[in-house]
């Protein structure tokens, strides 16, 4: 299966988990990552990245099973 997020999702996400792995490497953790969860139906997929009470909804992408 490929998830594809367009570049401004991938930047968008991007931008939004680096704030919380820069604030681990400077309080020197180990950075924690985060869940992206797709949502799959016939009227379109959805992502949303998730780490514990944050999240950060991506909109529509694209998933092809192969």
């Amino acid at each position: 299966m490929t998830i594809t997020l367009t570049k401004e999702q991938q930047d968008k996400l991007l931008n939004w988990s680096g704030r919380f792995v820069d604030a681990e490497v400077i309080g020197d953790m180990e950075p924690t990552g985060y869940i992206l969860e797709i949502s799959v139906s016939p009227c379109g997929h959805e992502a949303e990245a998730v780490r514990g009470r944050n999240r950060l909804e991506l909109g529509t992408v694209q998933v092809q099973v192969i």
